[in-house]
């Protein structure tokens, strides 16, 4: 017999909806975080969102592709920017304050804010417990609400937009927003979490 291993029994960890978005794809070859969406599934906790200005060097290896989907120009990031370190400092209060060591990140390909994370601010986050290596992501969640006929879909593919589509539910503006991507998250994760709740158990 074939376990469930899409959500835990009663799993009662705090939600941490995260979206990043970044100047490219692998930090290892120079892209940066560029801003920072989080909240999480207690209004209590907040919002939090922070814009940050990297150097001209740095945004100088930008990737166009990534500019294009983020609209994060040089402009917008001098206008609302704030230095890394600043950033950094209050992501890392934010999520202690809101309880990351008994808590969970869930995102959309997870992985990838995660590998981000790591790479800049892997010290901090394991001073304060954050359980950054096994993120929930709402694409398995939807892939496991289709298997188990939860979701009927002809829709190929598990983008942010096809699930909004698929589900019903707001999606995320044309040009990406770090707080509208992490609400969008949310949605995607709370409705999921309705329909594979009323789902039949497979053997």
């Amino acid at each position: 017999m074939r376990k469930e291993i899409t959500m835990r029994a009663k799993d009662t960890r705090k939600r941490f909806f995260i979206d990043i978005e970044t100047s490219g794809l692998k930090p290892y070859e120079g892209a940066v975080i560029l801003q920072i969406g989080c909240i999480t599934d207690d209004p209590e906790d907040g919002e939090f969102s922070k814009t940050i200005l990297p150097t001209n060097e740095q945004y100088g290896r930008r990737s166009p592709k990534a500019i294009e989907v983020n609209g994060l120009t040089w402009e917008v990031l001098q206008k609302n920017g704030e230095s890394f370190e600043e950033v950094r400092e209050a992501f890392i209060r934010y999520l202690s304050r809101a309880g990351i060591e008994d808590g969970v990140f869930v995102g959309q390909n997870p992985g990838f804010d995660m590998g981000f994370l790591k790479y800049y601010m892997k010290a901090d986050l394991d001073y304060i417990g954050a359980p950054y290596e096994r993120p929930v992501d709402v694409r398995n969640m939807y892939s496991e609400a289709i298997r188990r006929g939860r979701v009927i879909t002809s829709e190929q593919g598990r983008s942010g937009a096809i699930i909004s589509e698929v589900l019903g539910v707001e999606p995320e503006p044309e040009v990406h927003d770090g707080l509208e991507g992490a609400k969008v998250v949310k949605r995607h994760y709370d409705k999921l979490k309705e329909l594979l709740a009323s789902a039949p158990k497979l053997g």
